[in-house]
């Protein structure tokens, strides 16, 4: 009996065998290489090396979530205003689930939304998107007209920690959201995320203006830059005005911002709701600016005179942080 070499030798037909057969057949005589692909290889390598980065964002996505279940929540909950009297909780439901269908916000063709929570006196609602990358697509349909004519806001809740949110998803929309199958009321000072100046609907900076209603926020985490403040003001109302102070020789953020709302409303949001609000380990100080100029002439003319004097008032910490304590100085 002879025996068998190599060239003789052929093992059985496998499983692995068919899928690189379908391959090469997909392929066709083209060169080795990313190079010598067809169109619709390309295709299917894509869609191969996304669904392997998506699985590999959903088990971080679900870590994140059992670590901070709460803020996990508030990153899928979404604030929506300027509702008539009459609509009822189904309406709402049916409209926002066809808008996000149309627009294609949504990550599939099934209801996006959870929950809908309608407060009918207050003309708002709250709701609940199956993800946080979901609910961030969904801002951007700040502005649809429910029946045709009422443009329906669309903003984070109070107790969104934008820091928290960007390892659960992305933090501006989806770039093939579409709003053209959409009656779409562009809100003032709104717009998309990305970008900026006008084009991008982001407040005017510069120099801080000197009124009333311009506020000083402090505390803020130092690694977040403009926009994520931003995000975190227009929960609370239309930012009229932002400016984040930065250090001039490295341009990194200071800890501390002055803004304008464009109206009350959002002024008087921010001094209850945000002030001492914790976020990322701080906590973050929100007063009207004339209130911080005061305090920090106070201690400026406590401690710069010869004559001094005592009391308590708002003490200095470096980089924004204020507290309360006492101010002084000794005669001289």
């Amino acid at each position: 009996m002879s025996a068998v070499g190599p060239a003789q030798f052929k093992r059985p037909r496998v499983e692995e065998d068919a899928q690189q057969e379908e391959y090469n057949q997909m392929v066709g005589p083209q060169l080795p290489g990313p190079e010598g692909l067809t169109d619709a290889a390309r295709v299917h390598v894509l869609e191969q090396k996304l669904q392997h980065l998506r699985a590999w964002m959903s088990q971080l996505q679900a870590m994140m979530e059992r670590s901070n279940m709460q803020a996990a929540q508030n990153a899928r909950r979404l604030f929506v205003g300027g509702l008539p009297a009459d609509v009822t909780q189904e309406e709402l439901t049916s409209f926002l689930n066809a808008s996000i269908l149309t627009a294609g916000a949504g990550l599939d063709s099934s209801p996006a939304l959870v929950s809908c929570r309608l407060q009918p006196e207050k003309n708002f609602a709250f709701i609940e998107l199956r993800s946080a990358e979901e609910a961030t697509n969904v801002m951007a349909l700040d502005g649809v007209c429910l029946r045709g004519e009422i443009a329906v806001k669309i903003k984070r809740p109070s107790k969104y920690d934008a820091h928290t949110a960007m390892m659960l998803g992305p933090a501006t929309p989806d770039p093939t959201v579409d709003l053209r199958g959409l009656i779409m009321v562009k809100q003032a000072g709104a717009g998309g995320i990305g970008g900026s100046g006008a084009e991008a609907g982001l407040p005017i900076t510069g120099r801080y203006e000197r009124n009333w209603n311009t506020l000083y926020v402090g505390g803020l985490p130092m690694d977040w830059g403009e926009m994520q403040v931003l995000e975190l003001l227009r929960s609370y109302g239309e930012v009229k005005y932002l400016k984040l102070m930065l250090e001039k020789e490295s341009g990194r953020s200071r800890g501390y911002a002055f803004c304008e709302f464009a109206d009350d409303a959002g002024t008087e949001a921010a001094l209850s709701q945000l002030n001492n609000y914790h976020i990322s380990n701080r906590f973050i100080t929100v007063n009207r600016m004339m209130e911080y100029k005061a305090a920090q002439q106070q201690q400026m003319g406590g401690m710069g005179g010869p004559m001094g004097s005592a009391g308590w008032g708002w003490v200095g910490r470096g980089r924004g942080r204020w507290v309360w304590g006492w101010v002084g100085c000794r005669v001289v």
